[in-house]
């Protein structure tokens, strides 16, 4: 494929994406018609805070590689990745991060964040979710 059709079927992606985010409620979204300069400006979308959206539309690329960019795109984002699926709509792509991110945004609150402070600090019997036997309960 030639790069100007493979530049424009990234963008015909890009498009459906924002359509698709915009109604299912980021108002926000929009794509980035000016790549060029500095990371903080390079990803694809744009109005998806906190995420540092990058979309491809390619089978040449790697989930690696392809991540790889988004990652160094995203400067202070969250680097994520849509990518597209030979044959399906648009809903039916996959979004792909770093373990390390999905954690740090879906991890449960702790005890200490929830104001649960154990009166014992040597007793770690609530992690293992086990009943705490020690004296200071």
């Amino acid at each position: 494929m030639t790069t100007s059709a493979s530049k424009a079927r990234g963008s015909l992606y890009e498009r459906a994406c924002v359509a698709y985010l915009r109604a299912h409620g980021y108002s926000q979204a929009r794509r980035n018609m000016n790549q060029t300069g500095s990371s903080a400006t390079r990803y694809d979308i744009f109005g998806c805070e906190p995420f540092a959206v990058e979309c491809k539309d390619s089978v040449s690329l790697s989930d690696a590689a392809a991540l790889d960019e988004a990652v160094r795109k995203a400067d202070r984002g969250i680097p994520v990745l849509f990518r597209k699926r030979r044959n399906c709509s648009v809903d039916r792509s996959f979004v792909i991060m770093e373990l390390r991110d999905w954690v740090r945004l879906s991890a449960p609150p702790t005890d200490r964040e929830r104001g649960v402070v154990h009166p014992d600090p040597q007793c770690y019997a609530h992690v293992d979710d086990v009943s705490c036997t020690c004296e200071a309960q």
